[in-house]
């Protein structure tokens, strides 16, 4: 429970401090975005196979800043930095620790080469740790690149790839669409959170979707050691979450956007890689919530 109250400590900070980040976009070659968010999936069920590890609950806090530095009509360089945190409340002694955290930079650029085409390439090197040692197995340097086609301002076709060696699943990406399809009415198939939105005003928008989170992470060298099994120790934890739900949108002021939403996390699911060990969950209810400043 202690790793459970610090999670939502952290997202509750995070998004009580986010007034002070945010100023209305100017007309610069330079603009940034600080997006804060916390949630909490509710205790469900764990099974490895047929055992009951037992319930368990998790916070996910996330603090991001991008960087967008437009050198040219066509060109921009991207710089950010991003942290995250995973929290789980799990019975004593389970092979979950008590928490996950990333701390990472981000570079990339953008490109638009053509009319109505672009690429978007980005790196985010940095740690991804239990946070109960260190070392260069901690290291990992994620990459994601993107290309789209925009043949006018309503409809934009994307193609988007993810590379994480670390990952149970190195590879991840498809096509995606984003379709203004009607004044009020966009439909947004893009990972990680593919939704149908709806506008009832200039400043409030409703959705409906779902949500693809996760990570992962290095664990101690001796992780499993402390848990009475060492084929465990300095393993690769993978954990994801896929959840559906309905929420809002609501651009507060001028360069603000706060969202809020809430549904079933359908699936969660713990992998360690050397081991090839499923932690399988039940599904459980959850509640996000966030802000946007962009400056």
């Amino acid at each position: 429970m202690k790793s459970l109250n610090l999670g939502m400590a952290s997202a509750a900070l995070i998004l009580a401090t986010a007034g002070l980040a945010a100023q209305p976009a100017s007309e610069s070659p330079f603009s940034s975005a600080v997006t804060l968010e916390g949630s909490y999936s509710a205790a469900s069920d764990v099974v490895a196979g047929s055992a009951v590890v037992g319930e368990v609950e998790t916070v996910h806090s996330k603090l991001d800043w991008l960087g967008t530095w437009r050198s040219s009509e066509s060109f921009s360089w991207l710089t950010g930095a991003k942290w995250g945190r995973f929290g789980f409340d799990a019975p004593a002694g389970a092979l979950i620790p008590d928490d996950v955290h990333s701390i990472a930079l981000l570079v990339g650029a953008e490109w638009k080469f053509r009319e109505g085409w672009f690429t978007r390439l980005e790196v985010e090197p940095g740690v991804y740790t239990d946070g109960e040692d260190f070392s260069s197995d901690d290291l990992n340097a994620p990459v994601a690149l993107r290309l789209g086609y925009s043949p006018h301002e309503r409809l934009t076709w994307v193609v988007a790839v993810r590379v994480d060696p670390r990952s149970d699943i190195p590879v991840i990406g498809g096509p995606g669409i984003r379709w203004k399809f009607h004044p009020d009415w966009t439909l947004n198939l893009l990972l990680p959170r593919p939704r149908i939105e709806y506008a009832i005003s200039e400043s409030v928008t409703l959705f409906a979707g779902g949500e693809i989170t996760g990570g992962t992470w290095r664990v101690a060298e001796d992780f499993g050691t402390r848990r009475s099994d060492t084929r465990f120790d300095n393993d690769v934890l993978d954990y994801r979450e896929i959840r559906v739900g309905v929420g809002a949108r609501w651009k507060v002021a001028p360069g603000w956007r706060l969202t809020a939403d809430a549904g079933w996390a359908v699936d969660r699911r713990f992998t360690f890689d050397r081991e090839r060990l499923l932690l399988n969950g039940d599904g459980a209810p959850y509640l996000q919530a966030g802000i946007v400043a962009s400056f």
